[in-house]
């Protein structure tokens, strides 16, 4: 059978209440980011908030709620890992950064991330931040490294390889973007945006992949 395939293009951004977005990112912020509440434990502000929105979400809302914590929360952490790291006065003491790909890989990427599991990179290089978040289950990790440190382990330190793209439809503004081969769509996103900027678009991918 003959198969025509069609350039992506881009479609209108995922409809998501706006008056939500802004109170879960609060909720979050406040409750779980920095009153380090539960998952389980912020289930009744996210009912209260999505009954009150008229929000209907595929899924329970345990999974929905689960969903949507978990990617706000990572993102909140990763942002200011990155923050602390890229002051001058760490750069100064961590001038390399090891990269870390933790949790599951999946059969069809396993060349790929062995490759790039425990490489040394001159730090804050574009390479390393392509690849800080990788998918929902998959995520890449910085290990800051001294000087010290890297002479006694022996570590070699590479030049950060090239970044191969494809083009993906982003769920949540339903743009095409050029996105880093081996990163699910939707979850490539610059970390040196500002915080509410950078940490919102994970949550809105919370509410709209699927649980």
């Amino acid at each position: 059978m003959m198969r025509f395939h069609f350039p992506l293009q881009d479609k209108p951004p995922a409809d998501l209440p706006a008056g939500l977005v802004d109170e879960l990112y609060e909720a979050l912020r406040v409750q779980a980011y920095e009153g380090g509440c539960t998952a389980r434990a912020f289930l009744p502000t996210f009912d209260d908030l999505t009954v009150r929105h008229g929000w209907e979400y595929s899924g329970t809302n345990w999974e929905r709620c689960h969903l949507i914590y978990s990617q706000t929360l990572a993102a909140f952490y990763r942002h200011r890992q990155y923050g602390q790291l890229t002051m001058p006065e760490a750069l100064d003491i961590f001038p390399h950064w090891r990269l870390r790909i933790m949790a599951n890989i999946q059969p069809a990427s396993v060349s790929m991330w062995a490759g790039f599991h425990d490489q040394i990179v001159p730090a804050d290089c574009d390479w390393i931040r392509a690849y800080l978040h990788i998918s929902g289950s998959h995520h890449g990790e910085i290990e800051p490294l001294t000087r010290t440190v890297l002479q006694r382990s022996e570590g070699d330190i590479i030049q950060p390889p090239t970044i191969n793209y494809y083009q993906a439809l982003d769920p949540v503004t339903g743009k095409v973007v050029d996105t880093p081969e081996g990163i699910s769509p939707g979850f490539h996103k610059d970390v040196r945006l500002p915080v509410a900027d950078y940490v919102r678009h994970f949550l809105q991918l919370g509410m709209v992949l699927p649980v």
